[in-house]
């Protein structure tokens, strides 16, 4: 290793000596200057190894660390630096455009010389890591990330994905955990669990999805039957000389058709699986959950079919039949996992839900008023509840539902519950006649979300009737 020079008076210096060194001196030289508490020449040596070795994940862990110290408190960023990072975000928006990921990743740990706190700067480094398959920098910049912002479902997913595809299972899950319980009502985080649990699954026996021979883990050669994607009776004859993959790799062919949109032949790929393994419930549910995919996504092309063409009563027709199949369909499964799982008060909140949705209002009141005592979910569920109670001509007990939900609401935390709540609460008020009330609400509706529902047509309405009069 190349000898220190006259070190000790270069890291005292306001104007240090450019060294000529490697990486590793100039962190060894960073290093030095953190011991002497030097914090900003610390940040120019480690930045330098950065610079120079931008694959050591120990050089960035340092330089960052010699940037909080720097600048010690958290959020506080003077005028100028401002300006600064006002800029860089610019240059950051136009590498994006271009895919400039050696750009980004530059940029972004320049912007983290200025604020080491704004985790959306360890974002860019993920994303950029990412594209550059650097995987364990992907996992320390989405780690940090999180460490900063551990309620931004962004920022769990992309460390999610970054474990998952690492193969950190219980890790990825953890994170889609998190999601859930950020964002409790919605369906994403359930299927990224899912498709984790699958993962597992499928690496079980030390395989993995590839497309071909070359795709192989480590240097190790695959079995032909697992990594091809033939057609699943192609498929189901290669894979008798593994009879111990078969399962895995009806899994692994089935998830790769997911992955490329077939959402159809991955159906038959997990009933073949379940042909072999009829009591794993994982697959069921992912099997499950790919179906209703498939019949959502057919429900929303017949949709956008008469939005089109909204006088052909054929399509009308078809798009009717195609969300009524969806809709029975999603309320036998979701029913049958309540019944097998009565404690997953999730699944019981969807299923009430689904009913609030069908208008089979009877059905969902007694799954709302269950799901009312989990706390991550009583304000949901006390808006599904009192919307229910209104429909049900029950206006007054809804009103009392409603009116304690918003108590417990932040609107900014829960726009869409924020919403719904004073939606129905207008409703109320505009039925009972009581028009300065209902202004009010439909008022706090708009002002969110202008094309909420019919909130602003009814507004108008109410103001128009009050001009008359």
């Amino acid at each position: 290793m190349i000898p220190l020079q006259k070190e000790s008076r270069a890291m005292d210096s306001t104007q240090p000596q450019k060294l000529t060194n490697g990486a590793q001196q100039w962190f060894e030289n960073g290093i030095k200057a953190m011991d002497r508490q030097n914090w900003k020449y610390g940040v120019e040596c480690l930045g330098t190894a950065v610079q120079l070795q931008p694959d050591n994940i120990e050089f960035r862990k340092q330089k960052h660390r010699c940037c909080r110290r720097l600048f010690k408190v958290t959020g506080r960023v003077s005028r100028l630096d401002s300006v600064k990072l006002a800029a860089i975000r610019s240059r950051l928006l136009t590498s994006q455009v271009r895919n400039d990921w050696v750009m980004i990743d530059n940029l972004a740990e320049e912007a983290l010389s200025i604020d080491p706190w704004d985790a959306q700067f360890y974002a860019h480094i993920g994303e950029a890591a990412i594209k550059a398959d650097r995987q364990m920098l992907a996992k320390y910049a989405y780690t940090s990330a999180v460490k900063i912002k551990r309620d931004n479902p962004v920022y769990l997913r992309a460390l999610g994905g970054v474990l998952q595809a690492n193969g950190e299972y219980k890790e990825a899950k953890a994170c889609f955990a998190q999601m859930q319980a950020i964002d409790s009502t919605g369906r994403v985080a359930q299927e990224l669990i899912q498709a984790v649990d699958i993962a597992s699954l499928i690496n079980q026996h030390g395989y993995l999805v590839a497309r071909d021979s070359r795709d192989g883990v480590a240097g190790r050669e695959m079995p032909s039957a697992i990594v091809d994607p033939t057609p699943v009776n192609e498929h189901q004859q290669r894979l008798q000389q593994f009879p111990d993959s078969k399962l895995v790799g009806f899994v692994t062919l089935a998830e790769q058709h997911v992955q490329d949109g077939q959402l159809a032949t991955a159906l038959e790929g997990y009933r073949h699986a379940l042909e072999i393994a009829p009591n794993n419930s994982s697959i069921r549910v992912r099997m499950e959950d790919v179906e209703l995919a498939f019949l959502r996504g057919r429900a929303m092309n017949a949709q956008v079919a008469v939005k089109n063409n909204p006088t052909c009563t054929r399509r009308r027709g078809m798009a009717t039949q195609l969300a009524t199949e969806l809709t029975n369909r999603e309320l036998q499964i979701l029913s049958q996992r309540v019944v097998q799982n009565p404690d997953d008060l999730m699944q019981t909140f969807r299923l009430a839900d689904l009913y609030r949705r069908a208008s089979q209002l009877s059905d969902a009141i007694p799954l709302f008023q269950k799901v009312c005592e989990c706390p991550e979910l009583q304000v949901e569920a006390m808006i599904g509840l009192g919307e229910c109670w209104v429909r049900s001509s029950h206006a007054e007990s809804g009103r009392l539902q409603l009116e304690e939900a918003l108590k417990l609401i932040v609107a900014t935390e829960k726009p869409n519950a924020f919403k719904l709540a004073h939606y129905w609460l207008g409703r109320v008020y505009e039925h009972r006649g009581n028009t300065a009330a209902a202004i009010d609400h439909y008022a706090d509706v708009i002002a969110m979300d202008f094309h909420f529902r019919d909130a602003a047509t009814r507004l108008e309405s109410i103001n128009r009737a009050a001009s008359q009069c």
